[in-house]
């Protein structure tokens, strides 16, 4: 008869296959085979001669080490010390972090009350979590593990509202939570932007997290490039740079629709460009990177809601040569303006600007800007032009352009849509410019008001065609489809004969070239970049922009 076997020695053994089976696993997308035998690792561990060596083999197996590692610090009588385990959990690092993550969120469900408190302490240690305020990082773990399933007034608990949360409280020393974070499809984005928040003090954790192989890496490199660009390792440096050569040798300029201010120059020399607009560290962009923030900006001035971060004055786009052109999209700071621009921003970041303020500052118009800078880029290139296109489908809605050509200011038109008819044209200067001929400057009410027709036409027109849809018949072809705004304009067009609003894009198109009306015809030469403006180079190149992506065939929102 056998002698009965120890308990300690049976409970070992029990884990024995479940601890055999996770050497050899894929995690995350990542195949691990190590040949070995982790439950033989970790009594190695357990024995004081051999555990620096299994300590080494455990952190270097990585990630698919931390299952059998937590679940002997969750065991009732684990065979390998506490402090022992987590010294190899927090030599493991940001691989460990979403299992602990889980460890801590469901602590709380443990019927021994110290227990709970000395496995919550244990597991913030290995994450390099304070201990001092235990029952907030168990809020945060559970919400971020469980959160999708919970709601509190009406809203959910998610992962994302943690990242937002130690963002806004720039709570650094809970950064190792938002870890997992990084992995979360629908929250990535906002784990990415706490960090920015928290800093460069977050930088060797997220290198670390990069360098791992585990899903969270990619989400550390989007976190990586919020802070900023210089902060990536060459080999992500070097990647990068070679899929943006690929993508700028097939890629086109495709059509956009503006939100935002641009300028055009007629010349094909970059580098003249670039210290006329007084730009620095310039660096290749395809036309999907460089134009992303004007295609998805904020309504007037790009990102005017938080002018402590200067988004909208860091950088600026400068496009490859358009038949003869180069565009030059966003807001110049130049070096003579910079003080000036810092007060402005500095004043706007504690309250509104007041009149004294403006007394104080004593800033040059926009309008006097706009001028000025297009004044002086005629004289070197002999034609610029300013553009604004600002449309948000409400109150803030207004567009204009400005023309110099050899040093002359020619034109300068500004229309504001929240301005009543008799204010419209308050900023102008002036004869209507060659590409301003056949357009209307009024409202589709107005000019067919003007013109002897009914001023409620178009609105009748559009509600005609769509009743008519509604009661056809349908066709062997299926039902008819109603026409598009656009369609239904032009067909309205050749009815009455009404002209095409003013708007920056038609000028554009007729005195230098329109942006949303890129096509075959369009000759494309050299490629664009992304610079910095003064303000930009105290951060550097930083966000996380589209190389190459699609989006649908834009047209200005205002057709009336």
């Amino acid at each position: 008869m056998k002698p009965p076997r120890p308990r300690n020695q049976t409970r070992v053994l029990r884990t024995h296959s479940v601890i055999t089976q996770l050497a050899t696993s894929t995690v995350g997308g990542f195949c691990y085979d190590f040949g070995m035998d982790l439950y033989a690792v970790l009594l190695e561990l357990a024995d004081p001669q051999t555990r620096n060596a299994a300590t080494n083999t455990l952190v270097g197996v990585g990630r698919a080490a931390v299952e059998p590692l937590v679940a002997q610090l969750l065991a009732p009588e684990p065979f390998v010390d506490d402090e022992i385990i987590v010294s190899v959990l927090h030599r493991i690092g940001p691989p460990a972090y979403r299992r602990l993550t889980e460890a801590i969120a469901n602590a709380p469900l443990l019927d021994d009350p110290e227990r709970t408190r000395r496995i919550l302490e244990l597991c913030c240690i290995a994450m390099d979590l304070p201990t001092d305020d235990l029952e907030k990082v168990a809020t945060y773990a559970n919400r971020i593990v469980n959160g999708d399933a919970k709601v509190e007034r009406g809203w959910p608990l998610g992962p994302e509202n943690v990242a937002r949360q130690i963002g806004d409280d720039r709570a650094v020393a809970y950064a190792p939570l938002l870890i997992p974070v990084l992995a979360h499809a629908s929250a990535r984005d906002e784990a990415a932007a706490a960090f920015a928040k928290l800093g460069p003090a977050t930088l060797p954790l997220l290198h670390a997290t990069r360098r791992a192989p585990i899903p969270e890496r990619r989400g550390a490199l989007l976190a990586l490039v919020r802070l900023g660009w210089r902060q990536l390792d060459t080999p992500d440096l070097t990647a990068l740079a070679r899929l943006i050569a690929a993508k700028i040798a097939v890629a086109k300029p495709r059509p956009i629709v503006p939100q935002g201010e641009w300028y055009a120059v007629e010349t094909d020399d970059q580098a003249a460009v670039l210290d006329a607009f007084d730009l620095h560290d310039s660096i290749p962009a395809t036309w999907c990177m460089g134009t992303q923030l004007w295609r998805n900006a904020m309504p007037y001035r790009p990102f005017e809601h938080d002018h402590s971060e200067h988004r909208d004055c860091t950088r600026m786009y400068v496009s490859p040569v358009l038949n003869g052109w180069t565009l030059v999209f966003g807001n110049p700071v130049l070096t003579r303006e910079g003080d000036a621009h810092e007060r402005e921003i500095e004043l706007r970041r504690r309250h509104s600007i007041t009149i004294e303020d403006v007394i104080e500052i004593d800033p040059p118009s926009e309008r006097e800007l706009r001028e000025s800078r297009c004044i002086e880029l005629s004289r070197r290139f002999g034609r610029a032009q300013w553009y604004s296109l600002i449309e948000d489908g409400g109150c803030g809605d207004r567009w204009g352009w400005c023309m110099a050509e050899h040093g002359r200011l020619q034109r300068y038109y500004e229309h504001d849509w929240y301005q009543d008819d008799d204010d419209r044209n308050f900023y102008n200067f002036g004869a209507p410019h060659p590409a301003e001929a056949g357009l209307r400057y009024h409202d589709v009410r107005q000019w067919l008001s003007d013109n002897g027709f009914n001023g409620n036409e178009w609105g009748s027109y559009t509600r005609d065609a769509r009743v008519r849809v509604e009661n056809a018949e349908p066709t062997p072809w299926g039902a008819p489809r109603a026409l598009d705004d656009r369609s239904l304009w032009r067909q309205f067009q050749q009815v009455t004969g009404i002209p095409d609003l003013a708007t920056p894009l038609n000028v554009a198109a007729k005195a230098s070239i329109d942006p949303a009306g890129f096509g075959p015809h369009t000759r494309v030469q050299g490629h664009g970049v992304l610079a910095l403006t003064v303000c930009g180079l105290r951060k550097g190149h930083h966000g996380a922009f589209s190389i190459d992506e699609e989006w649908i065939n834009p047209y200005s929102v205002i057709i009336e």
